[in-house]
């Protein structure tokens, strides 16, 4: 029998929800204005993390470009093109844009 590779497998098939063997460090516990309760999923271009908006208290999705402060400027154009659309669109089934930002320390967020 054929031992399984992820590439073989259908989108279906994939567990999300794992962190690759790329991923950050460590978790971060604050970001912004949002406490970090846990990663949802890791993508080529960002992180998106279960957290909670402090002000007012709310559950969100909180999405972070990878690489922080030393990301190039078309990654970062691209991260901030992905907001404004999503901004724009008005869907139950989209999420809705709360807050498009950059932290003290340069981690870019929606």
């Amino acid at each position: 029998m054929a031992e399984d590779h992820p590439q073989d497998k259908k989108p279906a098939d994939l567990d999300l929800t794992r962190t690759s063997q790329h991923s950050q460090p460590s978790q971060p516990k604050m970001i912004g204005d949002y406490r970090v309760i846990r990663t949802i999923v890791e993508g080529g271009m960002g992180v998106v993390y279960e957290a909670e908006q402090q002000q007012p208290k709310r559950a969100v999705a909180l999405k972070v470009i990878i690489g922080g402060q030393y990301v190039k400027e078309a990654l970062v154009k691209m991260f901030y093109r992905e907001a404004q659309t999503l901004a724009r669109l008005k869907h139950p089934s989209i999420a809705a844009i709360y807050e498009l930002g950059r932290t003290e320390d340069g981690q870019h967020f929606f």
